[in-house]
């Protein structure tokens, strides 16, 4: 019976966070994008092809909802940018994956440029995302060279 509570208590659970996640005021779309990428590369059910087919439908359903009705090539490549680069700080993992989703949405496929654009910032954001080493000066890409005697 104990057990039985619990398992509803945490289903309850699980669909509030959601909702709170999806509906809360300061949550914008690319950050409930994030927190969706966030999850399914956490996700253990599921395998790492499975996982990255899920990041690359997440991303495109939320970019092509954010950009339908934008009629300006401008500001379509801006919302790709900046939902491209929530999803590579969520998940770095599938930064690959992201950048070939992104580039081939029909929208953004033909503007001139857009697809180096969203390749940078996509590794800006990973590069950014990645936890630094205090120890030598905070850089993961910073080379240490010890001295030879």
């Amino acid at each position: 019976m104990l057990s039985t509570f619990y398992r509803v208590l945490l289903v309850v659970l699980a669909i509030g966070v959601n909702w709170l996640t999806a509906f809360a005021g300061e949550a914008s779309p690319e950050t409930v994008l994030a927190a969706k990428v966030r999850e399914i590369a956490g996700s253990a059910t599921l395998s790492r092809d499975e996982q990255g087919k899920a990041v690359a439908v997440a991303v495109r359903a939320a970019i092509g909802a954010a950009i339908e009705g934008i009629s300006s090539d401008d500001q379509i490549v801006a919302v790709a940018l900046r939902f491209a680069a929530k999803a590579a700080a969520a998940a770095p993992q599938f930064s690959p994956v992201i950048v070939r989703v992104v580039s081939e949405i029909p929208a953004i496929a033909k503007v001139k440029g857009a697809v180096d654009k969203i390749a940078a910032a996509v590794r800006a954001a990973v590069k950014s995302a990645r936890p630094g080493n205090p120890e030598f000066g905070g850089d993961l890409d910073d080379v240490v060279v010890s001295p030879s005697r």
